[in-house]
């Protein structure tokens, strides 16, 4: 999309704008722009022809904190950005510097990319030199235009018409596989290098295939909404692989385009010909914090809009954090609430996700004023409510960085968690910890004493043996330590326990017996977890014997350490066994019927006595029915046999 801007512009805008129409809107003759700010004094629309600015315009009309405003003849193509205009009183939350270029909040798509320039702050970057800490009432305003280093905002017309409908599938038969655009694809041999690494390249049947052979029926993307590249990183040679540092919530990141221009169409045909196969589509979305980070972090949009708004602010201009990013979105404010609610819903409708796994979900829910957490109202209320919203998968990390954080089988009824108590008690149990058994029985059992008490069903625990975040299952029987020194942080970030062992060697051996105790404890892993009660997901690589080489935080290894090694996965016979017993295993959860069931086990007959045929019986080895728990040793190995109704 294009258009010439050395047409004859309107000296002004007019005033026939639709304020409750947020972003750029086309409507056939001309684009109607919407842009949220209670505190600016004046927004003006800036236009662009090649990332040139070619025009400013003045938003005529201020409605209820909206600056709006229309613009005749305009049509897709355009390219735009905002200025606002107001006090700069730092140390009173006020960031208002009409020398900084802002990205519409709103935006469908963008043309361009970030590029480090101390034009990017809002204050006088050089004064950090002396004073690196600068408290907010020091900062002086800086003069620097940041125009040339900021992406630009497109005018987009969507007219996808998807084909295939949504899978639509019930909890009780979803499995999750949580993987990464680029890594999944990015070193497969018999996909086009041109598109390895893309959204096109998701379309391959080879990955497809593997899916479905899987038993998988959605695919869980690590963040695509369009992020950051830390400076910091990219100075040392990094970047920020896994996305978790969002800078606009309704545009793609154009890293994973195959053609540049593309802007949405490839992204919805990706998702029609996933959903034509029976496979979902899940955004990993962060919605707790954005990349402008904290207080002395660069200015991109929020910030310049309006930071008290936009973030939740102390009386002095610090930043609240709860993610350890630097900042929180303001989710007390309706204005925000708006935005998130209007994401998620251009998402599902638009295109096309068919589910939600919320990053640090308990930050969604904290109070501007005193950060404690409300899981029943704001936010949480409204997606309640909401006739779309209701027909979509919410998952929440039920955690984040704040007091009281952890908050697992606390989210509303229609929500589904990350089950980190599972993950740990299968982990333990098959290390050979002490005092397992009981954990490892409720972890069978899909944790019913933290779900079922607040009458949520099994399908509430979503289990993982292993996520994006810590060991992968290969590195989990290989190491005893992180090893993260590729990340330049000198070994202290990512977590410092993982209920890990190596079995005589950390990391790399050609030893057959240790080789064949890691065979059999990656076997027992996945067995037991394929049998559990609950929703399952697996992590991207873990049926290809992947490693990160003991890395357990590998959020900057944008290279070879991250992506799935198809090459090596297809030349080696004891890798392609694993992946056709992790098949195995899950055919066989899904021909029985049983693990996936949402009822809780309660050890009774399923009419209610406590007589005949129970629900779940637990055997010792003896095969005799367990009366007392503490009479097993711990070398035993546990048993349940699930009955329900003639099975």
């Amino acid at each position: 999309m294009s258009m010439s801007m050395s047409m004859s512009w309107p000296l002004q805008l007019e005033k026939n704008a639709k304020p409750q129409s947020l972003g750029a809107f086309w409507d056939g003759s001309g684009v109607h722009f919407a842009v949220a700010s209670l505190e600016a004094d004046q927004i003006e629309l800036c236009l662009f022809e090649n990332h040139q600015e070619v025009r400013r315009y003045r938003l005529p009309e201020q409605t209820d904190g909206i600056f709006h405003g229309y613009l005749p003849r305009a049509r897709p193509g355009l390219q735009y950005g905002f200025r606002a205009y107001g006090t700069y009183e730092p140390h009173h939350g006020k960031r208002f510097n009409g020398q900084k270029l802002l990205i519409d909040p709103y935006a469908k798509a963008l043309s361009g990319e970030i590029i480090e320039n101390d034009a990017l702050y809002d204050y006088i970057r050089s004064d950090l030199v002396h004073h690196p800490n600068l408290p907010p009432h020091a900062l002086r305003i800086s003069p620097l235009d940041s125009a040339a280093f900021i992406p630009k905002s497109v005018v987009t017309h969507q007219s996808y018409a998807f084909r295939n409908p949504k899978p639509n599938h019930p909890w009780e038969k979803t499995l999750i596989y949580e993987c990464h655009v680029k890594g999944f694809s990015k070193t497969h041999p018999k996909i086009d290098p041109q598109i390895r690494g893309t959204f096109e390249a998701l379309k391959s049947p080879h990955l497809i295939e593997h899916l479905l052979n899987l038993q998988v029926t959605a695919i869980e993307f690590l963040p695509l909404q369009t992020f950051l590249h830390d400076f910091r990183l990219l100075r040392q040679g990094l970047r920020n692989y896994w996305g978790y540092q969002p800078i606009q919530y309704f545009t793609l990141m154009q890293d994973y385009f195959a053609s540049k221009e593309a802007y949405v169409d490839e992204w919805q045909s990706t998702v029609d010909l996933l959903h034509k196969h029976g496979i979902e589509v899940i955004l990993d979305v962060v919605y707790n914090h954005t990349g402008e980070g904290d207080y002395l972090g660069p200015t991109f949009s929020f910030r310049g809009l309006d930071q008290s708004l936009y973030y939740a602010t102390d009386s002095q201009g610090f930043l609240m954090d709860s993610s350890g990013c630097g900042n929180r979105l303001n989710l007390s404010e309706p204005l925000v609430q708006r935005l998130v609610m209007d994401s998620l819903r251009f998402w599902t409708t638009e295109m096309g996700v068919d589910g939600f796994r919320f990053d640090l979900c308990s930050a969604l829910g904290r109070n501007n004023q005193n950060q404690n957490l409300d899981l029943k109202n704001g936010l949480f209320s409204m997606i309640a409510q909401d006739p779309i919203l209701q027909q979509v998968k919410l998952i929440a990390e039920p955690w984040d960085l704040g007091e009281n954080g952890y908050a697992l089988g606390q989210f509303p009824t229609q929500w589904s968690e990350w089950n980190d108590q599972f993950r740990n008690s299968i982990r333990r149990f098959w290390k050979g910890d002490p005092d397992q058994k009981r954990a490892m029985a409720s972890a069978l059992c899909g944790s019913s004493q933290v779900f079922d008490p607040k009458k949520r069903s099994a399908r509430a625990s979503i289990q993982a043996i292993c996520t994006h975040d810590g060991f992968c299952l290969e590195d989990l029987v290989c190491y005893r330590q992180k090893h993260n020194w590729a990340n330049l942080e000198d070994n202290r970030d990512g977590p410092d326990h993982h209920d890990s062992d190596h079995y005589g060697v950390e990391g790399f051996t050609d030893d057959p017996n240790i080789l064949e105790i890691r065979r059999k404890q990656k076997m027992n892993l996945i067995a037991t977890w394929a049998i559990s009660r609950g929703t399952l997901m697996l992590l991207g690589g873990d049926e290809m014997g992947r490693s990160q080489r003991g890395n357990n935080n590998a959020y900057c290894q944008d290279h070879d350490l991250s992506y799935l090694d198809w090459e090596k996965f297809e030349a080696d016979p004891d890798r392609m066994a694993f992946y056709e017993f992790c098949c195995r295993m899950m055919k066989f959860r899904k021909k029985s019927g049983i693990f996936g069931n949402g009822k809780w086990l309660y050890g009774k007959d399923e009419r209610g006595g406590m007589e005949g045929v129970k629900d779940v019986t637990w055997l010792n080895c003896e095969g005799e029915e367990l009366r007392d728990w503490d009479d097993l040793d711990e070398g035993d190995l546990l048993m349940a046999c699930f009955w329900e109704g003639d099975r």
